[in-house]
């Protein structure tokens, strides 16, 4: 990974030191101030850019706010920021939040011994430094934003960052295994022919790039059991998608193979059975779309129905609700999820539990915000892990790891 190392320079050499080693043994890229000429002649403008191009930004705060840049020097916005006012390390974790980057705070305790001189406060009420209500608010800053850790001496600090940069490494390698999930199906829900505008969200899942790994459905609204058949029947058929998942609203309900769904059903309905004992092994067309119309035309012929008829599917079909998936797919449908705080930040212990589940795809669920607690749009409520890529990756990040501890690989 690309780590930013941001902190006032002086104050905390010792302690700069001692992070830029133990990541750079890991293997990780480093970004730090020993990376320009002097804290005074550092561009703004190039320091917001190494942070929002970093994967992770690790902060070490002690008593001293820092070297602010005078108002002249600043070519760049942040949002948070004032020039003439705020000090490169603010700008550093300002730049941080603005661009969405993983960030570790570290703060030195309160009860650490500390060279006054060190300090702001340090030289009386004419020093160029003031006193320490800058530090203080930055430190209750960071504190508000996100979880912070303490430390007192450098071999602490290295302790405690390695750990910390390893955890978000293994939630990232988590993250990155979700797979593409493909909602949008209500137009083949109910109630129209699966003509024109009825079959596109069928054909959008078959042209989807990349090709999606699990389709999810919506039963909040009216879903026919011929319509979940015919889902799953093209899914397995014509796309990559091999798991389904239902949600009730924002409420997870369950995940089920789309092979569990056809056999399942056949015993809910004869017209599903005669399709699958006649119509799916004949050799369909090599154009999926050609392939798509023949699915449909064979299945209204089992229908004995006419294109952009649906009296006789009316008469058979059943509403889809969640005690009636239950009753159809048995212990086929997993009802648990993986819940978690947030889908987009799963901690550790969040990964040990989809390690733990029993099913090569894994639903991770966030719970419900608090009440005065807005979602906002671009968090998901919803991810599906797949597990066998994530353990895939976690080996062989387990002996690259190993490689490079034992000096049989370097990785820059």
């Amino acid at each position: 990974m690309r780590v930013y190392v941001s902190s006032t320079f002086n104050d905390l050499k010792a302690h700069r030191a001692a992070c830029i080693r133990v990541l750079r043994q890991l293997g990780h890229e480093v970004i730090s101030m020993e990376d320009y000429v002097a804290e005074s002649s550092i561009p703004v403008d190039k320091v917001v850019a190494d942070v929002k191009s970093s994967d992770v930004y690790v902060v070490l705060v002690a008593w001293r706010y820092g070297y602010v840049p005078d108002i002249t020097r600043v070519t760049v916005e942040v949002a948070g920021a004032v020039k003439g006012a705020t000090s490169i390390t603010e700008y550093e974790y300002l730049a941080a939040v603005e661009g969405n980057i993983k960030r570790l705070a570290f703060l030195l305790h309160e009860r650490a011994p500390w060279p006054p001189h060190l300090m702001d406060s340090f030289g009386g009420t004419r020093d160029p430094r003031g006193d320490l209500s800058k530090v203080l608010a930055f430190r209750e800053k960071l504190q508000s934003g996100q979880m912070v850790a303490f430390f007192e001496e450098p071999a602490e600090l290295e302790a405690r960052l390695s750990a910390a940069v390893a955890s978000v490494g293994l939630r990232s390698q988590m993250l990155r295994n979700s797979v593409k999930l493909q909602g949008s199906m209500e137009g083949i829900a109910a109630s129209i022919p699966i003509t024109d505008s009825g079959r596109m969200p069928l054909e959008q899942l078959i042209g989807a790039n990349p090709s999606p790994e699990v389709a999810y459905i919506n039963i909040g609204k009216t879903w026919w059991s011929t319509r979940l058949y015919i889902l799953a029947v093209v899914a397995d058929l014509l796309t990559d998608v091999r798991r389904i998942v239902i949600k009730q609203g924002d409420d997870f309900v369950g995940m089920v193979s789309t092979q569990h769904v056809r056999t399942m059903l056949r015993s809910v309905h004869p017209e599903i059975n005669r399709f699958e004992m006649e119509q799916v092994l004949p050799a369909l067309p090599r154009s999926p779309l050609d392939a798509l119309s023949e699915i449909l035309r064979r299945w209204r012929d089992v229908l004995t129905e006419q294109e952009g008829q649906i009296v006789k599917e009316q008469q058979v079909q059943i509403t889809v609700t969640e005690a009636a998936l239950v009753r159809w797919l048995g212990d086929g449908m997993l009802t648990g999820a993986v819940r978690v705080v947030d889908a987009d930040q799963p901690t550790v212990l969040d990964l040990l539990r989809v390690l733990d589940y029993p099913n090569e795809y894994v639903p991770i669920v966030a719970e419900p915000a608090a009440p005065n607690v807005a979602r906002t749009a671009e968090h998901t409520s919803l991810r599906v892990i797949n597990k066998g890529m994530l353990n895939a990756q976690l080996a062989k990040s387990h002996i690259d790891d190993m490689l490079t501890s034992l000096g049989l690989r370097f990785r820059f």
